[in-house]
């Protein structure tokens, strides 16, 4: 697969034959592939310790109505500096393709995005700790900061693709 997209790479950009700088086997198979949010990223995203946050926001949803019925001091379940992402980024009753686009709407800035993705303590918490409180929570996938930032790495690097190459 990787040498026919390498082909038709070499089709489209219109190099000559003989005159494309040569790579070995290990060169070719070693490029990651880039990363669609549907099939990668999404299960992460519409995973419900992520839907908990972005989806707070969203008029009538579970999450809400469950928050509601709690008490107004949001310190007394989450960490201080803890605020409800914007009602732009509730990802609620939404697809993965839907989640992505809404994503990239709302954040045209790659750097702010990967940063976002990669340093902020909520998202970081919600992949590898699994504690609330004295209570251990499901981990969302991948679970692993390694494999996160690799996955959130590709997906920028290969155009924030929302469906699946």
């Amino acid at each position: 697969m990787r040498y026919f997209r390498l082909v038709v790479l070499v089709l489209i950009v219109g190099i000559e034959p003989g005159s494309a700088p040569s790579l070995s086997a290990e060169e070719v198979v070693a490029a990651p592939a880039p990363v669609s949010f549907a099939k990668e990223l999404g299960r992460t995203f519409a995973h419900p310790r992520c839907i908990n946050c972005h989806g707070f926001t969203t008029k009538g949803s579970a999450v809400a109505k469950k928050h509601a019925q709690r008490s107004r001091d949001c310190k007394s379940c989450h960490f201080p500096t803890w605020k409800a992402p914007k009602p732009a980024f509730s990802f609620t009753g939404i697809s993965p393709e839907e989640m992505c686009q809404r994503i990239k709407r709302n954040t045209p800035d790659l750097a702010k995005m990967a940063k976002h993705l990669k340093k902020d303590g909520a998202i970081i918490w919600s992949l590898v700790s699994g504690r609330l409180f004295g209570r251990n929570l499901e981990r969302a996938p991948p679970g692993n900061r390694k494999t996160w930032f690799a996955m959130i790495d590709r997906w920028i690097a290969g155009g924030r693709r929302c469906h699946n190459p």
